[in-house]
């Protein structure tokens, strides 16, 4: 540094210049804040959930965003050590940060392994107590705020008062005793309809019906003119089993042909004026043919409304069909090929013959003759 000499200023005769002032030998105090640089590397500040009893990680002071900047002021007050030491200037000391533990690569994603435990820190920290001045410095809790009704418009309110039926002016015993019985009521009904299907079911379940030995039926065992009609309308024809007549319950099975028209049979006949009928009878010839059973009663000799259920099979003259009735009860059923194509019910008569029926212009024969067996419930 060079050597300060305390001399007087020189004035040159004649100069016009002023005096220049005396030198400044006495250093200023220069205060620098010295400021790390404006880009870092981001640091791991906050552990994850799962070590939140670790140890807070803090950053480098070379990590923090600021930049460096100087600045020209008054120089305050000098310290005694700041004036025992001309020529130095004062730089504050950099504050040391913790040495951080070292990172545990194994556990960066926040996830220990399972055969590894996380130890951490469980010493307390110490209480200290808080100056008055600063719990009396605490603000008291805002009380809630009242919910927002919006602004007063002076509209008239509009209130709707609670609808009233007859339940709800009921009182509530009334009501109760009132559910209490429909439920007894509703109840009772299933009870009852479910006992009498299941009555049902198990009685049919139960009863079986066993076929016995058929009935002779050779020439000698008919009884060919068994209910004479003399009128000119029908001039039907009737030919009994003579064995079946006391007979309730019963088959009777046959294969027959239509020669003409139709061919008929009879069954539960209980005399000459008391018997039913069925016939097969073809109502449209080829080349489409058309076909139905005609069912009726004879009762007290009176021919009662008759019945009619198309065959869903074509039926042609001089062709052999199997046909199979069978009486059971108040119910008759009749089958062609095997195939059930009526069944209805009637109880005027409740026991009688089997055998073989026509009416004027209507024929018809039988092949291999008629087996009547009777029918008996076990």
């Amino acid at each position: 540094a060079a050597a300060l000499v305390d001399k007087p200023p020189v004035t040159l005769p004649g100069s016009k210049l002023e005096p220049l002032p005396e030198v400044v030998t006495r250093p200023a105090p220069l205060t620098l804040h010295g400021l790390a640089p404006g880009r870092a590397k981001p640091v791991h500040v906050f552990p994850s959930a799962l070590l939140s009893g670790a140890a807070v990680l803090i950053p480098r002071s070379g990590a923090l965003p600021l930049r460096p900047a100087m600045i020209f002021d008054q120089a305050p007050a000098a310290s005694q050590a700041t004036t025992e030491r001309r020529g130095t200037v004062g730089i504050p000391a950099k504050a040391v940060p913790p040495k951080q533990p070292p990172i545990d690569p194994r556990s960066a994603n926040g996830k220990a392994r399972k055969s590894e435990t996380i130890k951490t820190d469980k010493t307390e920290p110490k209480k200290t107590a808080t100056p008055a001045s600063v719990v009396a410095a605490v603000p008291a809790p805002t009380p809630p705020a009242a919910p927002h009704s919006g602004p007063d418009l002076g509209l008239a309110a509009l209130s709707l008062p609670p609808s009233e039926n007859f339940w709800t002016g009921i009182p509530a015993g009334v009501r109760a005793s009132l559910a209490a019985t429909l439920l007894v009521l509703v109840g009772g009904a299933i009870f009852f309809t479910a006992k009498s299907g299941g009555g049902k079911t198990a009685h049919a379940a139960s009863s079986k019906i066993e076929i016995g030995a058929p009935l002779p039926a050779g020439e000698t065992d008919w009884i060919k003119d068994f209910a004479p009609d003399l009128s000119r309308e029908r001039q039907r024809q009737v030919s009994m089993l003579r064995s079946s007549l006391p007979l309730t319950d019963y088959r009777m099975e046959f294969q027959g042909q239509i020669e003409n028209k139709a061919i008929g049979w009879v069954f539960r006949a209980k005399d000459a004026r008391n018997f039913y009928v069925t016939k097969m009878e073809i109502e449209r010839p080829e080349p489409n043919p058309a076909a139905a059973l005609i069912s009726f009663a004879v009762i007290d000799g009176e021919e009662q409304p008759r019945r009619r259920t198309p065959l869903p099979m074509l039926v042609r003259p001089n062709t052999l069909y199997k046909i199979r009735v069978e009486a059971l009860g108040d119910r008759f059923t009749t089958w062609v090929q095997d195939q059930k194509v009526e069944e209805w019910t009637d109880g005027h008569i409740r026991a009688g013959g089997a055998g073989l029926y026509n009416e004027r212009g209507e024929r018809g024969s039988v092949k291999g003759g008629v087996s009547v067996a009777p029918l008996i419930r076990k």
